[in-house]
């Protein structure tokens, strides 16, 4: 990259996707502690921008980490997704006047625990204890 503008562009880019990977980071060590559906929820969108910022200036990235980034973050996002999806028909279950100790909510309760205990053991596996300080400095944004 050779002109102000590319170096511009580089700075720019480096430090918009080093924000995220701190939110995604901060998001990752609430969900560990805590599977509460305002924890799932901005887990995933944390990731999910911080995924936009690496696509947006891909080019400024080894593609070969970014494709192991990728297949590692698509695991802890899928395991939230579920944990995600079960929250959300609970809240249409509420809506819709569906009892609390219905068999039905029981039911949803119950695959939401399943899920988000599975959403913990992911986020539990070492990788993730240091995902900022070990992801940050695979991609040079230390």
């Amino acid at each position: 990259m050779g002109s102000e503008g590319e170096r511009s562009f580089k700075r720019f880019g480096i430090r918009q996707t080093a924000k995220r990977f701190d939110r995604a980071a901060f998001q990752l060590g609430i969900a560990r502690q805590s599977t509460i559906a305002d924890a799932v929820h901005d887990l995933r969108v944390s990731i999910r921008r911080l995924s936009a910022a690496l696509d947006c200036f891909a080019r400024l990235f080894d593609k070969k980490k970014l494709r192991d980034f990728q297949g590692r973050i698509e695991r802890i996002l899928k395991a939230a997704g579920a944990v995600r999806d079960y929250d959300i028909a609970l809240e249409l279950a509420s809506a819709a006047g569906v009892e609390q100790g219905s068999p039905l909510v029981e039911s949803l309760s119950e695959k939401r625990r399943q899920h988000a205990l599975a959403l913990q053991q992911e986020l539990r596996r070492g990788s993730v204890r240091r995902f900022s300080a070990r992801w940050r400095g695979r991609f040079g944004l230390n």
